[in-house]
């Protein structure tokens, strides 16, 4: 067995703040932290088929350094709403808008860790 075989990985649904597109957001798990290793497009209907929806997530969620950002807006921050869903964040905004919940936040918080439960909508 390589060390490959022990990689955990997941994929989280997220939105595009600037945009209101759904993407995936690959994550690793290396030495209990969570990294985003890579974002996809992907409908909301193929994700749910997916069971992406379904994926719950504890700890950090960090990029790595090749994480090319929203596969929209190419924001590399993402933020979770109060809704409990993920959506990208552009750094030099002073607000973020959750296309999950369409509600606007002024205050923005960046999390070093998250807690996604998977949701019975999606």
């Amino acid at each position: 067995m390589n060390q490959e075989d022990n990689i955990e990985v997941n994929i989280v649904i997220a939105k595009c703040c600037k945009h209101n597109q759904t993407f995936g957001l690959r994550l690793e798990k290396i030495n209990n932290n969570w990294l985003r290793t890579w974002a996809f497009k992907i409908k909301e209907s193929s994700a749910k088929r997916e069971g992406y929806d379904k994926n719950p997530i504890n700890g950090t969620l960090m990029p790595m350094p090749s994480y090319p950002g929203c596969p929209y807006c190419k924001a590399d921050n993402v933020v979770l709403c109060g809704c409990g869903k993920v959506s990208c964040y552009l750094s030099e905004s002073k607000s973020v808008y959750c296309y999950w919940c369409n509600t606007k936040h002024d205050q923005i918080m960046l999390a070093d860790s998250f807690s996604i439960t998977p949701s019975k909508e999606f």
